[in-house]
């Protein structure tokens, strides 16, 4: 007997696909998730008969057997933190350098993540 695949309508920040909308008791469904820019892949569930089940990746692919029972595929997807990087300009350096025990403050302004 054929179960559907259907796809979380709330999911922020990217979007799964699964790779059929029904399957088989037993048979293979392999998920996609598509995060949006500066964002990764959290976690990856599937709900089915009110239970919900965490597919963990292996070899970066996310798949589960098809349960006997209709499933929705969800994901979680978290904000990349943003890499910082500072170059050190020799013309900020004071006469002399700095010695052991200075401060040097900085203001590190990180980019805001696109939508």
């Amino acid at each position: 007997m054929l179960h559907d695949v259907t796809v979380d309508p709330g999911i922020q920040n990217g979007d799964i696909t699964p790779d059929k909308l029904s399957a088989i008791e037993g048979e293979t469904v392999t998920l996609t998730p598509v995060p949006s820019r500066d964002y990764v892949t959290s976690i990856v569930t599937y709900s089915a008969g009110g239970t919900m089940t965490v597919v963990k990746p292996v070899n970066d692919a996310y798949s589960f057997a098809m349960p006997a029972d209709n499933v929705v595929v969800s994901a979680t997807f978290e904000t990349i933190a943003p890499a910082v990087s500072i170059t050190w300009v020799k013309s900020d350096t004071p006469k002399g350098g700095y010695k052991a025990g200075d401060t040097i403050s900085y203001t590190v302004t990180a980019p805001t993540p696109a939508t």
